[in-house]
């Protein structure tokens, strides 16, 4: 499984690429049973960081996304398996389009062999938006509606939508590219399959 999950991140990887569409990339790498773009990352370090563009500069001075877009917007992808099972996911999307708010407010050109973040330091007054969305999949966080097992969070954390089951990579960045920069994944073969995890009384509810 976690061979297959990572294939399936690299390989999604390089076809973006090929868009040149992104500023910088971390790779996933196995860590025990876990999957992400570094054996020493600590999301928790960051829960209670509530001002979205310090949330952000944290992550870019940390390098901690899978995936950062020459937008400015960033993927998070880690996965945790148990033997052959799934057992938690956190696919993050950071739609931060710093770069374009720059250009819009002060026609300056921002460049792509420096770090975005020293860039961005000299522009911080012109950056006001930000919209995150995350989908989650935790089998032992699971309350029937009040917690579904595999969710989406829209803007803040109360906000979770049931999702049918969890999400591949290639499901996931297909979805992110799809609706936030007009490009589709060509279709690959399916060597991941995730069982349904929702509900009866979460498919009575507005869900995915």
């Amino acid at each position: 499984m976690i061979k297959n999950i990572i294939f399936e991140i690299n390989s999604a990887i390089d076809e973006i690429i090929k868009y040149d569409l992104l500023h910088d990339v971390n790779y996933p790498i196995e860590s025990g049973n876990k999957i992400c773009w570094s054996s020493e990352t600590c999301l928790s370090s960051y829960f209670d960081t509530k001002d979205f563009y310090t949330l952000y500069k944290n992550f870019l001075n940390n390098k901690e996304f899978t995936v950062l877009f020459k937008d400015g917007s960033l993927v998070q992808i880690s996965y945790e398996c148990d033997k052959k099972e799934i057992v938690k996911h956190r696919l993050f999307y950071f739609n931060f389009p710093v770069v374009d708010t720059i250009k819009k407010n002060t026609n300056i050109e921002l460049y792509d062999d420096e770090p975005l973040l020293d860039q961005l330091e000299l522009f911080c007054e012109y950056i006001k938006d930000d919209r995150t969305l995350r989908f989650d999949y935790d089998k032992d966080a699971y309350k029937n509606i009040i917690h579904p097992a595999t969710h989406l969070s829209i803007n803040q954390e109360g906000v979770r939508i049931p999702v049918n089951k969890p999400l591949t990579p290639h499901e996931f960045f297909n979805f992110i590219l799809s609706h936030y920069k007009n490009i589709q994944l060509k279709d690959i073969k399916k060597n991941i399959f995730f069982k349904e995890t929702i509900s009866s009384d979460e498919k009575k509810i507005i869900h995915i």
